[in-house]
């Protein structure tokens, strides 16, 4: 019985320790993942992952990341050339990126029937745009895509050589190949690149043999004859610009004087879409000297004086949007030829010398040209200097030759409408100040005449602020347009002679003010339309020596109120047709010297929403006329004022002033300025000795003096 016992302790003992090393085996396996990747055929787990060198015939850094599942591959080696083995094989992770850092090599056997590297899931391979993959297999293929997937390659340079470089599977279903800013060098013995189903390049190109394609039928590379391609397709990063009829890629873009013809400092930088050229000769006879395709957003930067000569071509070829800018300059005897897209010139100077046909050339539609703070100087030959384009935009310039030019019919034009042979467009200083609508600057100041619209002669001169109509005629018919908008603080408009400004739609302001401004002068001025006169809140008005005639919805107007209104020695007949508002409308205070409101008579400012100058009856005056007296002295209107009345009086005249209880002295001056009468502390004259007239009441308090007319029965 106790051997029974024993022999029973003995077994239980042993199934235990058997337990036990089952557990920890178990927990060891769930220790470690495995992906589905391999190197030369040894699995990638997450205890290798980090350093793949471990494996045979792998140096340098290989290193993987199942997170970001990229397998990296820094200055390596994988060498499986005296092995029957794949180099590197993805046979379940979809989307693997191989990143390619430095020179790297891969070599496959000699025999059998192994890759450099088989993909079984879609697939990239990226470099920085430095890095290189070298591959050879002439077992079978650099690289094999399966069904359906898709291989990548992006900005990185691969030069293969096997029995075929890139292949597809044997199935019916081809992989896909995107090409994109990469360098490819295949050299297959039995096809290049075949079996694919679609070949999609993003700036790259085919570029050997010449007149290779993909052909869909073949599902391969094939020659200008439809051949499978056996040797060496050269495809390399394609900018979609030339330079003398030459491509710029990322072989030449630092250095563009390589290609013949060139000369000066030419580069490319493909991330900024900048081709600069600085002290640059571009000859280019028989081919275009810059060619733009695909590039959209180019920017061509000046720097020092540059010249593009050519002879049967044009200067620039632009399908693409271009913008031409810089501190330098471009010279050329050639056209610039826009075709459908959109070109800027801005902050630089070019000139165009092309009289055998013409200068700028939008001719296949749809082309736009925009000139910005820029000289442009053109000449063309019989067909015109700019021609043939959808639309031309000008910012901060105009056109200077020929004079009186316009855009029209597609082209620019001289004054008789016929197609201008030679074009100067100009930079100009723009001032705060427009007349018909049209910036004044300092090209047409002297001559605002050049203005549609306006007629005579009018002319600014910044130094001094000022705005003379000389026998001028402003006729706005443009909508949202104004006879005179101003921003210039403290302009004076000076009228010589007569003068009109009238616009033809309905609301719109004939003179518009920002800022405070003076009309003066010994002419006239005449204005029809909406608001004809508008200042913005807070703003001075002063009209001196001078006469207006102005018939409008209202005349003298702000939409906010506190106009400051000053005439002096002014004539002013006003006509308003609304009689809510009146002819002076939202007019704070006004101010009257050596001149006085003769018509309506009893008028006053009424403190209301509008403070409006009303007649006798407090309704809102339509027809005012304001004429000089000749006193001497001045009359001011305050809203919170001097009131007299009755007005008219007969006998006695009662004046109350806000405020102000004692009156020190009271002065009543006829319109010659003559002194009739005073009297001392009163708030109740008799006038019952004045002849009947105008009169004007000089009160004197301690509050200051108040003045104000009246009119004696």
């Amino acid at each position: 019985m106790l051997k029974i016992l024993q022999k029973t302790r003995q077994s239980l003992t042993k199934w235990a320790l058997l337990l036990c090393l089952a557990f920890v085996s178990v927990v060891t396996v769930q220790a470690k993942s495995s992906y589905g990747l391999k190197v030369g055929n040894v699995r990638v787990t997450s205890d290798n992952c980090n350093d793949l060198s471990v494996i045979d015939g792998v140096s340098g850094t290989v290193t993987y990341d199942n997170a970001t599942k990229t397998l990296t591959l820094n200055n390596a080696t994988i060498d499986m050339s005296k092995s029957n083995k794949n180099c590197i094989y993805n046979s379940s992770i979809t989307d693997l990126k191989i990143k390619v850092i430095g020179k790297n090599t891969i070599k496959s056997n000699i025999g059998g029937a192994n890759l450099g590297i088989y993909l079984d899931r879609s697939t990239i391979i990226e470099g920085d745009g430095k890095s290189s993959l070298k591959i050879t297999s002439y077992s079978y293929s650099c690289i094999g895509v399966e069904n359906e997937k898709t291989l990548t390659i992006k900005d990185v340079s691969l030069e293969l050589e096997g029995n075929q470089c890139i292949c597809g599977s044997y199935s019916s279903a081809y992989p896909y190949l995107k090409v994109d800013n990469a360098s490819i060098k295949a050299t297959g013995k039995k096809g290049s690149i075949v079996r694919i189903k679609e070949l999609n390049l993003n700036n790259c190109k085919i570029v050997a043999p010449e007149g290779a394609k993909f052909n869909k039928t073949k599902k391969a590379v094939t020659d200008a004859s439809n051949n499978i391609i056996k040797t060496q397709i050269v495809i390399e990063p394609f900018y979609g610009l030339k330079i003398a009829g030459k491509d710029v890629t990322n072989k030449n873009c630092n250095d563009l004087s390589v290609i013949d013809g060139v000369s000066g400092k030419v580069t490319y930088d493909n991330e900024t879409k900048t081709l600069t050229l600085d002290g640059a000769t571009i000859d280019s006879p028989r081919l275009n000297g810059i060619e733009n395709n695909i590039v959209d957003g180019l920017t061509i930067l000046l720097k020092n004086d540059n010249i593009i000569n050519i002879e049967d071509e044009v200067s620039m070829y632009l399908k693409a949007s271009t913008t031409i800018t810089g501190s330098g300059t471009l010279n050329t005897n050639g056209d610039i030829y826009i075709d459908k897209t959109s070109v800027t010139i801005k902050d630089t100077k070019v000139t165009i010398n092309n009289e055998n046909t013409n200068g700028i050339d939008g001719r296949s539609g749809n082309s736009y040209l925009t000139v910005d703070n820029s000289t442009l100087k053109v000449k063309g030959g019989d067909e015109g200097a700019v021609v043939w384009l959808s639309g031309l935009t000008l910012k901060s310039c105009a056109i200077t030759l020929p004079k009186n030019a316009k855009f029209e019919d597609e082209c620019i034009q001289d004054a008789n409408s016929d197609i201008a042979e030679e074009v100067v467009i100009e930079p100009f200083v723009k001032y705060d100040l427009q007349v018909a609508g049209k910036d004044v600057t300092d090209k047409n100041c002297n001559d605002l005449s050049v203005i549609d619209g306006v007629t005579g002669k009018i002319t600014y001169d910044n130094a001094t602020k000022t705005l003379t109509l000389d026998n001028a005629n402003i006729k706005v018919e443009e909508e949202y347009s104004c006879g005179i908008r101003n921003e210039v603080e403290n302009l004076k408009i000076n009228l010589i002679g007569n003068n009109k400004i009238e616009g033809l739609v309905k609301g719109y302001s004939q003179i518009f003010s920002m800022v405070s401004m003076q009309i003066n002068g010994n002419g006239s001025l005449a204005l029809k339309g909406g608001n004809n006169i508008e200042l913005d809140e807070d703003k001075d008005l002063t009209i001196k020596d001078c006469s207006l005639d102005l018939l409008g919805e209202t005349n003298i107007y702000n939409k906010l109120g506190n106009i400051n209104l000053i005439i002096n020695n002014a004539t002013i007949k006003a006509k308003a047709s609304d009689t809510k508002k009146g002819s002076f409308s939202k007019i704070k205070n006004l101010e009257l010297k050596d001149c006085a409101i003769i018509k309506p008579v009893g008028s006053k400012l009424l403190d209301d929403m509008y403070y409006n100058i009303v007649d006798a009856e407090g309704n809102a005056a339509t027809e005012i006329l304001i004429e000089p007296s000749g006193t001497g002295i001045n009359n001011t209107y305050i809203h919170n004022g001097i009131s007299l009345y009755p007005n008219p009086a007969k006998d006695v005249l009662n004046i109350n002033i806000e405020e102000v209880s004692t009156i020190q002295k009271v002065e009543i001056y006829n319109t010659a300025g003559s002194k009739v009468l005073e009297v001392a502390n009163k708030n109740t004259i008799s006038v019952k000795s004045l002849l009947s007239g105008v009169y004007f009441v000089k009160a004197t308090t301690d509050k200051g003096i108040y003045m104000k007319r009246f009119i004696k029965k």
